[in-house]
């Protein structure tokens, strides 16, 4: 039989349990925004029959560090039509190259190879 106390410390330990999730939740609630971001303007397996525009002419100032690289921009396929992603400095990993975003013909379509590190 359980005393008083100790259905009340497992309700005082269910909610602790609870407002630690919620604030955890709402903390990495930006970091999921700006993964799913990264994670849409990916664009694997994209093929279409509309040839992308030529690339944009970028102006690309100084880096922030010397640990930093240029990422070109890129047309992304966004509902249906092309849309311009500005490149960006991005910061260089040892022992890691970048191939940059493109597009490629295969036959009459254009297929879209998204940016990535490999070794």
């Amino acid at each position: 039989m359980r005393t008083i106390s100790s259905v009340q410390r497992r309700v005082s330990v269910r909610l602790s349990r609870i407002v630690v999730a919620a604030a955890v939740a709402t903390t990495a609630l930006p970091a999921a925004m700006l993964l799913t971001e990264r994670v849409a303007l990916a664009q694997e397996d994209i093929e279409i029959v509309v040839q992308p525009p030529p690339p944009r002419v970028e102006v690309i100032g100084v880096p922030p560090s010397p640990h930093h690289f240029w990422v070109h921009g890129y047309y992304a396929w966004v509902h249906g039509a092309h849309s311009w992603v500005p490149g960006r400095w991005d910061v260089m990993r040892p022992g890691w190259s970048w191939s940059e975003s493109r597009w490629a013909p295969v036959g009459r379509r254009w297929h879209f190879y998204p940016g990535h590190w490999y070794r």
